[in-house]
């Protein structure tokens, strides 16, 4: 089964400006022109055709001319590239089980008031509308959930945290006081080197 989704995926990592053509008939492969794209509620004898597997938003791409002689090479290619595909799909599949679906889904209830991260299938299940300081929760608490798997303490060297706090220090360990200027610090610094010469 292939998605429209799916396609334009493809589609978009090819060359946009490129030919687009159907390789038909695997016994006898031939090049064809692609008519056109055609949906099944657009067909009047096909709107209300109810029969299992069959939906009014089913998608067509429709032969066209017949061009020229085609490739076998080309049915070779696509079904190695669908095994690959299918193999990805199961790798990301089985990443996703275990204790890091369980701290994600709970972080995603509590959250983010999503019960599931399972893909349902249909639009009102898989798109929520969240806040944005629900999502920001969300991420922080994958963060922490993260670097606790890790073991990595707060203000360690691991620590993305502590690392951009140790970049605002210079290496001769002044710091400046909240809003305070730089020309500030300079004045009262030469105010104390003549008070001392004095």
């Amino acid at each position: 089964m292939t998605l429209v989704k799916d396609l334009i995926a493809t589609l978009q990592t090819r060359n946009p400006n490129a030919q687009l053509y159907l390789m038909t008939q695997r016994k006898q492969p031939f090049e064809n022109h692609l008519t056109g794209v055609v949906g099944r509620e657009e067909m009047a004898d096909q709107a209300w055709r109810v029969e299992p597997g069959i939906a009014r938003d089913d998608v067509f791409l429709v032969t066209g001319k017949r061009i020229r002689p085609g490739s076998l090479s080309a049915w070779i290619i696509a079904e190695h590239h669908q095994q690959v595909g299918e193999r990805a799909i199961d790798a990301a599949v089985n990443e996703f089980t275990g204790k890091m679906a369980e701290v994600l889904t709970g972080i995603a209830k509590q959250h983010l008031h999503i019960d599931s991260l399972e893909d349902a299938g249909w639009d009102s299940a898989d798109f929520h509308e969240v806040s944005t300081a629900g999502l920001r929760d969300a991420l922080q608490a994958a963060y922490l959930a993260g670097r606790a798997d890790r073991g990595v303490e707060p203000n360690s060297e691991e620590d993305p945290a502590a690392q951009a706090h140790a970049s605002d220090i210079p290496a001769d360990g002044n710091t400046l006081p909240p809003n305070a200027e730089p020309d500030q610090l300079d004045s009262s610094g030469a105010e104390s080197d003549q008070l001392d010469n004095a």
